[in-house]
């Protein structure tokens, strides 16, 4: 077993397929695949020792600090039609209300929410939704083909390509990664970096 910093979370490694991992150790916060917890044989270290097998045992200090990020839309269905293209595939189960869409990860009965849950709602003071200059929301798929297939369902939905889906020189070797923006300008990634998938360099 690899020994983490001091103070700081990751998955077993041995048990990296099931964990999902594909981030270099140490992980400032436990990782999990989307849509799932942790696996029967997978496990969470801490200081190279495991300590659980279950995220709910954490501290809440060692869970993850992101509850749910929110975007602005003027058109719900328009934005409706765009992330039920993707989000559905990753997991992510639609309730949709009066003050907008809100995406989340389904949890088991008496658990936790599973965090970050995602939101698309219209502007609070009424004013039109804009794109942050710089802002980018990432959403990991479970491998390259789903990249590659959620990447042209969004472009059919009402997206816009930003950067097709393929290796950049200047990521990790495994780090697989499209990006579009939504219908109203708001950059989003898919990405996969499953590290059982051949990477950039063969």
């Amino acid at each position: 077993m690899r020994t983490l910093a001091a103070g700081q979370w990751g998955c077993n490694p041995a048990s990296a397929r099931t964990c999902r991992c594909a981030v270099p150790f140490p992980l400032p916060v436990p990782w999990r695949a989307p849509g799932s917890r942790l696996g029967p044989d997978a496990a969470l270290v801490y200081n190279g020792a495991v300590v659980s097998q279950d995220e709910a045992d954490l501290p809440e200090e060692a869970r993850s600090m992101i509850a749910y990020v929110t975007i602005g839309a003027d058109d719900m269905a328009r934005a409706k039609r765009f992330y039920s293209a993707i989000l559905p595939a990753l997991g992510y189960v639609l309730e949709e209300g009066p003050a907008g869409l809100s995406y989340a990860l389904p949890a088991e009965p008496g658990q936790p929410p599973i965090l970050p849950e995602f939101y698309v709602k219209p502007p609070f003071d009424g004013r039109p939704a804009s794109a942050g200059n710089g802002a980018m929301i990432a959403f990991e798929a479970r491998t390259r083909e789903q990249v590659r297939v959620l990447h042209a369902a969004a472009l059919l939905a009402g997206g816009s390509d930003e950067g097709q889906p393929g290796f950049r020189a200047s990521y990790r070797p495994h780090f697989y990664v499209g990006y579009l923006r939504d219908p109203e300008g708001n950059k989003i990634a898919l990405f996969s970096s499953d590290p059982n998938e051949p990477g950039r360099d063969g």
